[in-house]
């Protein structure tokens, strides 16, 4: 009696080997990284080859075992990453049902270029072209709409690969409100994993290597928040504090002496962040605030760190860890703006700091909670917002 082979087992461990190819390559450690960071694969419908949902990769196993060699296998793994580094889920959102097809291509064309410049090993009828060389996704698009390429001798492109977000259970977003809440939390989740998958090619010794301009760009933004947070943080801090000296913490560069270090009453232990996530706030305004959020994370280490999302209301309360805690955020929200439920939440839980990042469109609080506080007001009303107490700094997106 003969065993007949698992096909399960071969594609899982054909997957990995693909995987494991991709990461043996240094310049190739973000691609692998973000691989990492997907939730699931799994079975689609609608993929003939592989897809992504900015949460979930999606591979047609049939597709996948008749690719010849774990080579070609890991170009396919990298291209579904880079449509999620790239946010092309997202980017495309207000072109129409019967020009998404191109804007797919489009996607297909700017990141198989960067496959073959970085050296991998091509796919039979992938869309590829070097006259679109250095250009960015809607640059690529445009120039389809105008001068069409010819049609793939095996077809055409490799087939739909950009499907749209879905919830914890699977199922597409309804309404336009929900839909919009959908599209912010994804751009939020991604952001959060492209900066998780930067961080661990760095912890594993990996240079990522040479970025292709889009993508250099875009962790550039990410990764490099505009506003020193960090300084203005430590500056507020020290204004507003009595700098002195308690033997419960020792100033490490007399150790193994007892010397008292520098601390203050008000010490950075507790930071709060208030997000202002009411129907005037856009994804843009949300991927600067994570980013600023970020860099306070990484430059002061608080002892806790908390966020807050509200409108009229507070809508949820996240203790913020690590950035992998950033990339589990779920966007609520999205109704008007009542300032006074974050200054009750201060009141009661009186943080060393709480910062708030608004469009600053609320009636002025009524009371001061009794904690330090730092407005960062953005949007173009920006300049009439007034607050008798705290700290405010204006600031362009």
């Amino acid at each position: 009696m003969s065993l007949q082979a698992d096909p399960l087992a071969g594609f899982e461990n054909a997957y990995t080997q693909a995987r494991v190819y991709l990461m043996q390559n240094p310049q190739w450690a973000l691609f692998s990284s973000l691989l990492l960071l997907q939730e699931e694969v799994m079975d689609h419908p609608e993929v003939n080859t592989a897809g992504v949902d900015g949460k979930r990769l999606y591979i047609n196993r049939e597709f996948f075992m008749s690719l010849p060699n774990k080579a070609q296998r890991a170009t396919l793994l990298a291209h579904e990453a880079m449509h999620v580094a790239l946010k092309h889920m997202l980017r495309g959102e207000l072109i129409t049902d019967e020009l998404q097809e191109k804007w797919n291509d489009a996607g297909d064309y700017v990141i198989n270029q960067m496959l073959k410049e970085d050296g991998f090993e091509p796919i039979k009828g992938w869309l590829q072209d070097d006259k679109y060389a250095g250009m960015t996704t809607e640059q690529v698009f445009k120039q389809i709409l105008i001068d069409p390429p010819p049609p793939q001798p095996t077809g055409g492109s490799m087939g739909k690969d950009l499907l749209p977000p879905k919830d914890e259970n699977g199922n597409e977003p309804g309404t336009p409100q929900e839909q919009q809440q959908a599209m912010a939390a994804l751009s939020g989740q991604i952001d959060m994993m492209v900066r998780q998958a930067q961080q661990q090619a760095q912890a594993m010794g990996m240079d990522p290597g040479k970025m292709p301009a889009e993508i250099q760009a875009y962790l550039d933004k990410l990764l490099k928040p505009k506003l020193p947070m960090a300084q203005h943080l430590r500056r507020f801090m020290k204004e507003i504090s009595n700098d002195d000296y308690s033997w419960r913490k020792t100033n490490r560069r007399f150790r193994p002496m007892l010397l008292p270090g520098l601390r203050s009453d008000n010490k950075l232990m507790h930071i709060a962040f208030a997000f202002d996530m009411s129907g005037s706030v856009s994804k843009a305004d949300y991927t600067r605030y994570m980013s600023e959020l970020y860099g306070v994370m990484r430059n002061i280490k608080p002892d806790k760190l908390t966020l807050i999302q509200f409108d009229t209301q507070i809508k949820c309360e996240d203790r913020i860890k690590s950035v992998r805690d950033m990339a589990n955020i779920e966007l609520r929200g999205r109704g008007g703006t009542h300032i006074e439920c974050v200054m009750e939440w201060a009141k009661k839980n009186k943080p060393a700091a709480l910062i708030v990042f608004s469009d600053g469109e609320y009636a002025h609080p009524t009371f001061n909670p009794g904690c330090p506080i730092v407005w960062l007001i953005h949007g173009h009303r920006k300049e009439q917002f007034h607050c008798d107490f705290g700290r405010t700094i204006l600031f362009d997106v």
